[in-house]
């Protein structure tokens, strides 16, 4: 369930491809992204899908060791 609290898509990253926004993001995009990031409402007060959410789990899941 996407309840995190972050956006549907990353903003403001600059996409070249806007048919696919993240064809050209970086874990650098990522983690400028979060760098200033703050949550506009509490984790679990509100359904909503999060392509970044997904994102950033596949790369706590690629960082984490086996």
């Amino acid at each position: 369930m996407h309840f995190s609290g972050l956006p549907r898509n990353a903003y403001q990253h600059g996409a070249q491809n806007l048919r696919n926004i993240y064809a050209d993001y970086t874990p650098q995009n990522l983690t400028e992204f979060f760098s200033d990031f703050l949550l506009d409402r509490n984790p679990g007060s509100r359904f909503e899908y999060s392509n970044l959410g997904m994102g950033l789990l596949g790369y706590a899941l690629a960082k984490s060791p086996a």
